[in-house]
């Protein structure tokens, strides 16, 4: 078992995780990358021209996809 976990983890591999903010600035560092999801949601949230759009596109492509359902 130990012979294996080691065979693993010679194998894994650094994952770079990036973001690009509003601007086009791609961020690397995960202190930089929390911020411009953190604004994200909170405009989500707050903003409620932008949570209507959203429920509005999600609850329809649902609709459709059962309506397809039901026409088969």
């Amino acid at each position: 078992m130990h012979r294996f976990l080691n065979d693993i983890r010679k194998n894994l591999r650094h994952i770079l995780i990036a973001c690009k903010e509003s601007t086009g600035l791609i961020l690397g560092e995960p202190s930089e990358i929390t911020e411009p999801w953190r604004q994200y949601f909170y405009n989500l949230l707050t903003d409620p021209n932008i949570i209507s759009v959203e429920i509005t596109q999600e609850l329809g492509e649902e609709l459709e996809k059962k309506m397809e359902r039901t026409e088969e």
